[in-house]
């Protein structure tokens, strides 16, 4: 079976539609699938990228002009004559519809919570109309819509109810190399260059968009504080809130116990998640959360809020705990719990690495998809 992915997001692009047709990619080329991904030229970085892959990537110059970029696809598709078809994103959704030959091939669409609405709502202008028609066709006239999470399915079922026979929920996985052949030690010396050896460290790696929330986090550090003096909020990433979460910081007076790291490269994620003591992120609305099986495979407890498809990625009081949404001392107690009550900790530090080797790698996201696939849909 020849199984052509196309995206325009892919890294080194960071979004969660671009990691995920990389990794299933692999987990695909893993049990022996013969995998080609298309997708978009970046630049002179994309080399960083594609060397290390065990699958065939194709790119391409791509103008945002889906009849344009269908040609194209239709080039690649006569070329390497592929058996199957996966949809993932926003901007391949737009394209296929425009690509003839594609749409002859049997096809899936990758269902992500975020696009959803942005499909689906109702039209406003012309433009918007014909694209709702096209999704719908596009929809319509797969064989499988793969939704990330249950929430993504609920969500996609309020839009298009007569379509819920085709979608299958298949979890999301993550690549088990990058953090378990990481050496320890690296993140005991980022420890000490951070000046954070004496303190209790809540880490929080992520964008900082608005729908993440580290501002509750913040909101809630001082009540953290009169129990537990030495406790430390680590945030890491960048984005369109730091201005916002940084004038938060300075407002409440926690400079001496809120850092942050900024964006910082994939190779050194597996050393943040090692050097803190809990990871944390009460975002709202996630499409799932890898974040949080990062997290559980380096040996952490997580906290997350129950909204959106993060109940999917933590299993609450097992592998972690979920906080009402944007409840800043719902999440003020559980944090003191995890920080202060070693025995629990611990017990959900256990927990979550096993239940990732158990079901949650890049491996079981591929054999879920692939049984998926080999069924006859529409």
């Amino acid at each position: 079976m020849h199984i052509l992915i196309y995206t325009l997001e892919f890294p080194p692009c960071r979004g969660g539609a671009g990691v995920y047709c990389r990794d299933l990619a692999k987990g695909l080329s893993d049990l022996g699938i013969q995998v080609t991904v298309l997708t978009k030229s970046y630049g002179p970085n994309d080399v960083i990228v594609d060397t290390q892959l065990p699958y065939t990537l194709l790119r391409t110059c791509v103008t945002w002009n889906p009849r344009k970029d269908a040609g194209e696809l239709h080039r690649i598709v006569r070329k390497i004559h592929p058996d199957f078809l996966l949809v993932a994103d926003y901007g391949a959704q737009l394209t296929v519809p425009w690509a003839h030959l594609a749409q002859s091939l049997p096809y899936a669409v990758v269902l992500f919570r975020s696009e959803i609405p942005r499909q689906f709502t109702a039209a406003e202008t012309w433009r918007d109309y014909f694209r709702y028609r096209r999704a719908k066709h596009l929809y319509t006239n797969a064989q499988h819509l793969l939704a990330i999470s249950r929430d993504t399915l609920s969500v996609t079922t309020q839009y298009l109810p007569h379509l819920q026979h085709k979608i299958a929920v298949v979890t999301l996985g993550i690549d088990l190399q990058p953090f378990l052949s990481f050496q320890r030690e690296t993140a005991l010396c980022l420890k000490s260059e951070l000046g954070l050896n004496e303190r209790k460290i809540i880490l929080s790696l992520s964008r900082l968009a608005p729908h993440k929330h580290q501002d509750i986090l913040i909101q809630a550090l001082p009540g953290l504080i009169s129990e537990i003096p030495d406790v430390f909020l680590l945030i890491a990433g960048d984005g369109q809130e730091r201005k916002r979460l940084m004038q938060l910081v300075k407002e409440k007076d926690l400079v001496k116990y809120v850092g942050f790291a900024g964006d910082i490269p994939e190779v050194m994620k597996p050393a943040y998640y090692q050097l803190s003591d809990i990871f944390a992120l009460p975002s709202v609305g996630e499409g799932f959360g890898l974040v949080y099986l990062e997290a559980n495979i380096c040996g952490k407890s997580v906290l997350g809020a129950n909204s959106g498809g993060t109940p999917d990625a933590i299993a609450d009081n097992f592998s972690g705990v979920l906080v009402n949404p944007l409840d800043v001392e719902d999440t003020r107690q559980k944090l003191f719990r995890l920080l202060t009550d070693d025995n629990y900790r611990q017990r959900l530090e256990a927990q979550g690495y096993q239940r990732v080797l158990d079901g949650f790698t890049i491996q079981h996201m591929a054999e879920n998809t692939l049984q998926i696939l080999s069924k006859n849909g529409k």
